[in-house]
């Protein structure tokens, strides 16, 4: 089998237009130009479907859409490091922490008891006292004054004697002449004897002690009765006689219209 091959060498080559080189300069840059904008969208197509795809679970499962800057994507990620400037004893500080400071709790202020001081009870000695014996006085023998004072007691027993049974006299005499009256205030006239215009007597028998104080006031006789009892008795209790001793002496006090009392 022959095979015969007639080439044509030509060392002259031909020289190529510069129409023929312009279409395969607009075919390169149109298909850079093409490549460049399908891989922006796809990129922009991709971060959409990213962020779409993102969930945060926070609480029960929830799902939060989060926006994301495509400028922030695109751009480079700057680091905080590198633009910070250089601090000395950055390195050796302590990380400051910004959680709120928790004030410490203050315990109230007691405030101290006071205490009362006891003073110390002195116990002092009590004074002994001793007692004297008063020594006995020398009596002295009864002088004449003691026997004179007997003498006239005897005589006013014997008078008292003689005249505590005397006769009756008449109504507007005393029924006794013993002892001598110092003072003797009349008695008051009854309010309810005024107001019913009454009159009336009272006759009273009382004993006069040897102080000349009248005692055992008692009513004998009277008219009308239980008016003018209580006025005569209250009286006659203030009564004042001479100190002589005397015993059942009989007064008779008359109580008129005209208001007016009188002593028998």
């Amino acid at each position: 089998m022959k095979i015969n091959f007639d080439i044509d060498i030509n060392n002259e080559q031909e020289p190529q237009s510069p129409a023929s080189n312009k279409p395969k300069d607009v075919y390169l840059y149109t298909s850079i130009s093409v490549i460049s904008h399908l891989f922006l969208f796809g990129l922009l197509f991709s971060s959409a479907l990213f962020a779409n795809n993102i969930t945060i679970d926070e609480g029960d499962n929830s799902i939060k859409a989060v926006m994301v800057d495509l400028t922030q994507l695109a751009a480079p990620e700057q680091s905080l490091v590198e633009d910070a400037p250089d601090i000395k004893g950055v390195e050796n500080s302590e990380i400051i922490d910004n959680k709120p400071i928790e004030e410490p709790q203050v315990d109230p202020v007691k405030e101290p008891e006071i205490v009362k001081e006891e003073k110390p009870v002195v116990e002092t000695d009590k004074p002994v006292i001793i007692k004297t014996e008063p020594k006995p006085k020398n009596k002295k023998p009864p002088t004449q004054k003691s026997s004179r004072q007997q003498v006239k007691q005897d005589v006013i027993s014997d008078k008292v004697a003689n005249t505590s049974v005397a006769p009756k006299v008449s109504e507007n005499r005393q029924y006794s002449g013993n002892p001598t009256p110092i003072s003797r205030n009349r008695p008051e006239y009854p309010r309810r004897a005024l107001d019913m215009r009454l009159e009336g007597y009272v006759v009273a028998m009382f004993d006069v002690t040897s102080e000349g104080r009248v005692e055992n006031i008692r009513i004998i006789e009277t008219q009308p009765n239980n008016i003018f009892n209580r006025s005569v008795i209250s009286a006659m209790k203030t009564w004042k006689y001479k100190p002589i001793a005397g015993k059942d002496i009989k007064i008779k006090i008359i109580f008129n219209r005209d208001n007016s009392i009188s002593l028998g």
